[in-house]
């Protein structure tokens, strides 16, 4: 588990991302415990909670996001 997440909510990690409608991410989600449900691996998280991209984590509803490398 990763030492920011205090949640203990489901971890997962999100690479070439980018912020959506100013409260969610969109990126390529991988390691996530719903992965089979999903019809592509772009996905875009339910609402951040909190969001540290310097300690490289994103807490949202529902997940905890590992953040690999920001979209350009």
């Amino acid at each position: 588990m990763h030492p920011q997440n205090v949640s203990n909510k489901p971890t997962a990690n999100i690479d070439d991302w980018s912020y959506i409608g100013g409260d969610r991410l969109l990126g390529t989600i991988s390691n996530h415990y719903r992965q089979s449900d999903f019809q592509t691996n772009l996905q875009m998280t339910s609402r951040i909670i909190r969001i540290d991209e310097k300690e490289g984590f994103a807490e949202t509803e529902n997940t905890f996001f590992i953040l690999g490398k920001r979209m350009e």
